[in-house]
């Protein structure tokens, strides 16, 4: 079967509003009276197939040789009963326990019960799901385990019970308990975790509803209560390790892994729960210490474990630690195509703070997987025809389209244009206020060149979305905005959600509707929201906006004009307008919604955007009417105050109210303060100081704009003004990032004293269990500093940098 057309459609294959009306009508038609004799029929037919599959596998030796499906058949009875029923997912709960007793011991039994304890999970009524957690949690105490004892041999024995139980907890993960999961429809109640108080916090609501999308929500739990769990977790896994062989394979995950990947989520979920409350900004970033540095210590056994390498370079993102969430996931050595499927998990690390090298490494990657694909794809369909395989023909038909139209891939281009603007300017040597530089002009000319045309109004839809967000951790999923500012949307939209009347974003996102996946759309799941696809195709759409933009204006300033210009201007200008007046379409308040610190940011695009038109509308012509000169002069001193404000909020979100306050890493660390920060420097900066230049060389030079004297000498004073006041701004955001990154290095050791204190319980010690190792605690705050350093200095640098050029613009 090949992909639906519409499967990757920016508004989703299907609405919020179609769902529900399907839903009920599938509902009201299962229930009906009249069909209820032939269900019934059809449900006895049924359980006569599931017996006799049963007998006929228990016939030829069991599970052993047969394989799973004839007992798992069991479990999909129950559950398809209990839709075409009453909706009752008792004997669905009792078939779910059934099948783990006797399969707990396998390492497919979480996976295979996943589906339906989600199912459980996401019911109205919280009896069975309670039952469930109840009847758990009493068959893995150790007295239960050994009734399933069947081995002689001890060492056996104890693997059986770790596996067992690592099933167990897995699918008590999946049912809420440890708190939740972003794919999870509706928030969990567990009274004996909780207090009744729900679990999955969706979308910062305290409301135990079923009617939010899946896919939205936000994983949560109360206070210590993650803490203590993931104590009791450390403890499982350092029993579980120490059954492991000297002679193990590193390469081989082990059961105790899952161990502690279930404690980081729970240090997760209770750090999203801090993270909506700004004053708890330090208990969230200890927990994600925690969460990393129990990472660390598991994955020095099974350093290629792919789960806890995500699940920590993730951890580092949130904590504003680009290199070290960098240098976490380099050990999977992601190319080939996987830079089309996990270039989100790539690309907010090496656009939120990491060195360049790091984002120019994974756009050569990307170049290499589309040019051998090209020719690989071409050879090998020519080959399925002679070979008269003409469905593996289509099949190649249909990954040349799948690459061709690929998101990633289109993403890649855009960064590697961008990063390569900014890496041009910073050695920019020509500081002229006359003269735009030639070699800026030229890298702008080459970046258009790499992104394309601009945008029309189905270029959204003709992507195809290939990440592949199943890899994403419990506790982070996709971002719904810019890849570079994803760790402060994390920590915004928290707070922002919170903040609501409601709570419940599904209530005001349903103005346009939330898009959600339809049957065909594979690696996201029917139902679940792509609302993420809206912010990731409007964020490359502003990018690419920007930079015809900014060639533009720099063409007018370098070089003389003729009509083919007038006819580019005037694309430009109607893109700008079309950016500024966007609707809210499908996605587009839940995209704005889940992305508060994005939409910050477009805000000051926006008023850069506008500033640039402004300018563009100068262009001399005889056969047009230029557009007022106080208008672009208005616009660009609005452009700069925006641009100012922006880096004042960068700026205290890194100092606080003074920086003699306090510089703690915790600080530094929480509400995505570094990428922010980063941002306002790196990409915000290049494109503030690219404008301003462009503005200077063209009012200073005679010729180039339809003004009057009077009106370009008006002009040339605004441009003076927006130099000093966009200059002050990055002045003040570089002595912030200077004085941060030198509070920060003293601070390290004092960092880790305190996270193994609080993560310690009572007396205990490491032999026992319920205590993070020393030298993980150590490495992963000095991991973090000298992380936060590399950003932290990569910020002066570019403020430095432009500053020095804008200077020459006033002085």
């Amino acid at each position: 079967a090949f992909m639906n057309s519409n499967a990757h459609r920016v508004d989703g294959a299907l609405l919020l509003e179609l769902d529900e009306k399907l839903n009920h009508a599938l509902t009201l038609a299962n229930t009906a009276e009249e069909v209820l004799p032939e269900v019934q029929t059809q449900l006895s037919d049924g359980r006569a197939l599931v017996d006799s599959l049963r007998r006929a596998a228990d016939t030829k030796g069991g599970a052993n040789s047969s394989g799973r499906g004839p007992y798992l058949l069991p479990v999909e009875l129950a559950f398809r009963e209990a839709q075409l029923l009453d909706g009752s997912f008792a004997e669905l709960a009792d078939a779910v326990l059934g099948y783990w007793r006797e399969f707990g011991a396998w390492t497919s039994c979480a996976r295979d019960l996943a589906p339906y304890a989600g199912r459980i999970r996401d019911t109205p009524t919280s009896e069975t799901h309670a039952f469930l957690v109840r009847e758990l949690k009493r068959n893995t105490t150790e007295t239960a385990l050994c009734l399933f004892d069947t081995d002689a041999d001890e060492t056996t024995r104890a693997n059986r019970r770790i596996r067992r139980t690592v099933s167990a907890e897995s699918i008590l993960s999946t049912l809420g308990v440890y708190g939740g999961s972003w794919r999870d429809g509706r928030g969990v109640v567990d009274e004996s975790m909780t207090q009744g108080k729900c679990v999955t916090d969706v979308l910062g609501s305290r409301k135990n509803t079923s009617s939010a999308v899946r896919g939205l929500s936000r994983p949560s739990l109360r206070e210590d209560v993650g803490l203590h769990a993931a104590r009791t977790f450390v403890l499982k896994y350092r029993r579980a390790r120490n059954l492991v062989p000297e002679n193990h394979d590193p390469r081989e995950p082990t059961p105790g892994d899952t161990f502690a990947l279930l404690g980081i989520q729970a240090l997760a979920a209770e750090a999203s729960s801090h993270a909506a409350n700004k004053s708890a900004d330090a208990k969230a970033t200890t927990a994600l210490l925690a969460a990393a540095a129990l990472a660390e210590e598991a994955l020095l056994l099974s350093p290629n474990h792919a789960e806890l390498r995500i699940g920590l370079a993730s951890v580092y993102l949130l904590l504003g630690a680009a290199t070290a969430s960098s240098d976490a996931l380099s050990p999977l050595d992601i190319k080939n195509i996987q830079m089309d499927t996990m270039a989100h998990h790539a690309l907010p690390a090496a656009l939120g703070g990491a060195a360049p090298n790091v984002a120019i490494s994974a756009c050569r990657l990307a170049d290499r997987l589309r040019s051998d694909a090209w020719r690989d794809i071409a050879e090998a369909q020519v080959k399925a025809y002679e070979n008269g395989v003409y469905t593996k023909a289509l099949e190649f038909v249909d990954f040349h389209a799948r690459l061709r139209d690929s998101h990633s891939l289109m993403k890649f281009r855009e960064v590697k244009a961008g990063v390569e603007l900014r890496e041009s300017l910073l050695a920019a040597t020509e500081v002229d206020a006359n003269k735009f530089p030639l070699e800026i002009f030229e890298t702008l000319s080459a970046a258009v060149t790499e992104v394309g045309l601009i945008p029309n109004e189905q270029w959204a839809n003709s992507f195809r979305y290939n990440e592949d967000v199943t890899l994403n951790p419990t506790w982070c999923g996709p971002y719904h905005g810019a890849a570079g500012l994803s760790a402060c949307d994390w920590w915004e939209s928290r707070r922002e959600a919170d903040a609501d009347s409601t709570g419940i974003l599904s209530e005001k996102a349903k103005m346009g509707g939330v898009p959600v996946a339809g049957p065909h759309d594979l690696g996201i799941g029917f139902g679940v929201s792509v609302a993420h696809r809206h912010g990731w195709s409007l964020a490359l759409h502003r990018r690419i906006v920007e930079m015809h933009a900014l060639r533009a204006a720099a063409k007018m300033a370098t070089t003389p004009t003729d009509v083919t210009f007038e006819t580019e201007i005037a694309g430009v200008v109607a893109a700008i307008e079309t950016l500024a007046t966007r609707g809210d379409g499908a996605g587009e308040t839940c995209a704005r919604a889940l992305a508060p610190a994005t939409e910050a940011a477009d805000i000051v695009s926006d008023a850069g955007l506008s500033a640039l038109a402004g300018l563009l509308g100068l262009c001399k012509s005889e056969t047009k009417k230029a557009t007022d000169a106080s208008v672009a002069a208005r616009s660009l001193e609005t452009y700069a105050d925006a641009f100012s404000q922006y880096c004042k909020r960068a700026s205290f979100g890194l100092t606080g109210d003074s920086i003699a306050e306090f510089c703690l890493v915790e600080r530094a660390a929480a509400r995505g303060a570094i990428p922010a920060a980063f941002h306002a420097a790196a990409e915000a900066g290049a494109t503030a100081t690219i404008t301003l230049r462009a503005y200077a060389a063209a009012a200073n030079a005679r010729g180039k704009l339809n003004v009057s004297d009077e009106n370009r000498s008006t002009l040339s004073l605004s441009v003076k003004r927006a130099c000093e006041v966009v200059s002050l701004a990055l002045r003040e955001l570089a002595d912030a990032a200077s004085a941060t990154a030198v509070s920060e290095g003293k601070e390290a050791d004092s960092v880790a004293e305190t996270l193994d204190e609080w993560f310690r319980d009572g007396d205990s010690t490491e032999n026992d269990g319920k205590a993070l190792r020393r030298e993980s605690c150590v490495f992963v705050a000095k991991r973090v500093v000298a992380s936060h350093r590399v950003t932290l200095n990569a910020i002066k640098a570019h403020c430095e940098s432009f500053d020095t050029q804008l200077a020459y613009m006033y002085e």
